[in-house]
């Protein structure tokens, strides 16, 4: 344990300017309550969970309220298969790419003006700390989880709540042109806004959002029309996880397809430790839009807590995902869309139509 924390300061200590020189994206670890000095509500206990798994993962680079825990021993199932260090500092270059993808797209989200994860109400609630990525051999390449957790048999864990994270330990190629830390971080921005796991709703908005740091301001160019009829609305949304329909929408929404993400330069120049940028361009359509979608859902979720007498940070998985509710999100997106006014020139009809599947 003490060359693990030893070779953990030499990472943190050798990175400085290596990171975001500077650029804050979160503020609630700092001790500060925020309201000046107002107390604020004891936190709730996170899940306490043990893990085999868990338990391997004794090697971390911690940067920016966000812990990558990965295992360089041959004996775990977990190892990873890459272990290469082209810059000597102790952790390998596969962790260290996942960490600055993490890192700076957090910090573009938040600068778009999205609700960091640990501000909002939900994690505060439980006194979540950080962003935790388990590097683990996986089918998947990635999957993102609501619950706030701390493992009990992990001494680097332990004690500590944070909201997990699961990445594959074998991405072929990575970093290339993935953009999956950016697609599972964003899930967690939409578990601190409300408490719907609806895929159509969760994978179609974090499929348009990953664009963060791809090429191009939304997936395809945006142009799959909206859904016209409720057949559309049923087969091409509510049965698609990875729908287009929040590319469209934020196509649509995007007055200066040639504008910047209005970001600090600096941010831009980030790069992996092959010296490839990890923002592949500065373009991000309909930004506000979406922002405002998750504000709208928000305020649906605190409704149905209200009306249901649930606690509004913890529902039961069952109700998060029940598809009668679905109907009461796209209610939250499509007044987000009217009060945008794109139902204007061109596109008035294909809006309007849309519009009318939901009433308000």
């Amino acid at each position: 344990m003490r060359l693990l924390l030893a070779g953990l300061f030499i990472f943190l200590t050798s990175c400085t300017g290596q990171g975001l020189g500077g650029f804050v994206v979160n503020d609630s670890t700092s001790g500060g309550s925020g309201d000046g000095g107002a107390l604020e509500p004891k936190p709730r206990p996170c899940a306490v969970l043990s893990s085999s798994y868990a338990a391997t993962l004794l090697d971390v680079a911690q940067r920016d309220g966000v812990r990558v825990f990965y295992t360089t021993n041959p004996a775990d199932a977990d190892v990873l298969p890459d272990l290469t260090d082209a810059d000597g500092d102790g952790v390998p270059d596969y962790v260290e790419n996942i960490l600055r993808q993490a890192v700076h797209a957090r910090a573009a989200y938040n600068g778009l003006g999205f609700r960091d994860p640990l501000n909002s109400p939900r994690y505060k609630a439980f006194g979540v700390k950080f962003i935790d990525i388990h590097v683990r051999a996986m089918a998947d390449n990635g999957l993102a989880y609501d619950e706030a957790i701390t493992y009990d048999n992990n001494p680097l864990m332990k004690d500590v709540c944070g909201v997990r994270i699961d990445l594959s330990n074998n991405l072929a190629s990575f970093p290339g042109t993935w953009s999956v830390v950016a697609h599972e971080l964003f899930h967690l921005y939409q578990y601190g806004y409300s408490m719907f796991k609806q895929s159509w709703f969760l994978e179609g908005m974090t499929a348009y959002a990953e664009r963060v740091i791809r090429v191009g301001g939304v997936k395809g160019m945006g142009t799959t029309t909206l859904p016209a009829t409720q057949n559309d609305l049923d087969t091409l949304v509510y049965a698609v996880p990875y729908n287009a329909l929040f590319d469209r929408l934020a196509y649509l929404a995007e007055q200066d397809q040639a504008a910047d993400m209005p970001l600090n330069p600096a941010l831009f120049a980030g790069a992996y430790t092959d010296g490839s940028l990890i923002f592949k361009d500065r373009l991000l359509w309909g930004y506000p839009l979406i922002r405002k979608m998750l504000e709208n859902v928000e305020e649906e979720s605190k409704k149905i807590s209200k009306e249901k007498s649930w606690d509004p940070v913890s529902w039961a998985e069952s109700d998060q995902k029940d598809a009668q509710y679905q109907a009461r999100v796209m209610r939250a997106i499509m007044k987000a869309v009217r009060d945008s006014n794109l139902a204007t020139g061109g596109v008035a009809a294909e809006v309007n139509a849309f519009l009318a599947l939901t009433p308000p």
